[in-house]
């Protein structure tokens, strides 16, 4: 019995959803076991539960917006070179985080991000980069008060 191309449209497009759906899952059960909060402040899992929870809301919109559009009128639109991307960005965020400090590492990846894979305008990286930047320095270091890593900046 063969599967319609439409079922496999449909299933092929549930996969860009289900991965962070899962792994968000799976981050937030994991920063929950962890504790979100102690008697002085931030425990060891709010960052593992936020951010798991984050990625599991994005890959549940992803699901849901990718599976209720309609099919792209030319299959193989999407390029391998953005997942690519992605992929040496994120890749070079976490090698380089220790070495250069979280703020810079989150520039860098931002602007390789928007600019390099995305190609969106400058007015726009710039602005999305330093609002990124600006809003992960007051959220961990004035509001939660978790020192991020300063790298050779520090």
């Amino acid at each position: 019995m063969t599967v319609p191309p439409s079922a496999r449209r449909a299933a092929a497009a549930a996969v860009p959803g289900l991965l962070p759906l899962l792994l968000g899952l799976f981050g937030l059960g994991f920063g929950l076991r962890y504790g979100v909060w102690d008697g002085a402040g931030p425990g060891a899992g709010l960052f593992p539960a936020a951010s798991g929870g984050a990625m599991a809301a994005l890959g549940l919109l992803i699901l849901v917006t990718e599976t209720s559009m309609p099919a792209p009128a030319a299959e193989g639109a999407t390029r391998p070179w953005r997942l690519l991307g992605y992929v040496a960005g994120l890749l070079a965020f976490a090698l380089l985080m220790e070495q250069l400090g979280a703020i810079a590492a989150i520039v860098l990846l931002f602007l390789w991000l928007l600019a390099v894979v995305e190609r969106l305008p400058w007015r726009l990286v710039l602005a999305v980069t330093a609002g990124s930047a600006f809003s992960t320095w007051l959220l961990f270091e004035r509001l939660l008060q978790v020192q991020l890593p300063r790298g050779f900046f520090g």
